[in-house]
């Protein structure tokens, strides 16, 4: 849900989310990416959802909030993405 909200109130959630985990708890964050496909079953939520977050940029959300990246790559469905960080 996080493509869903604005860039700062995305990065308050990042920064909430690093508060509360303990060392060495993780958080794994999964949402769509573009494909350069138009059609499908999960394209057809991408044209219905709001906003749009490049996986770049949730990297650097993560990184920021003080976040390390142990893995990030596609998921199952080559239009999802994940990034996996610990504290």
């Amino acid at each position: 849900m996080l493509h869903q909200l604005p860039r700062n109130v995305r990065q308050q959630a990042v920064r909430e989310i690093r508060r509360v985990l303990k060392p060495g708890d993780r958080v794994v964050i999964v949402d769509f990416q573009d494909s350069g496909k138009r059609n499908g079953f999960i394209q057809h939520f991408r044209r219905h959802r709001h906003g749009h977050v490049k996986i770049d940029d949730m990297l650097a959300v993560l990184n920021q909030a003080g976040l390390q990246i142990t893995q990030s790559g596609p998921f199952r469905e080559p239009n999802l993405y994940f990034v996996m960080a610990t504290v």
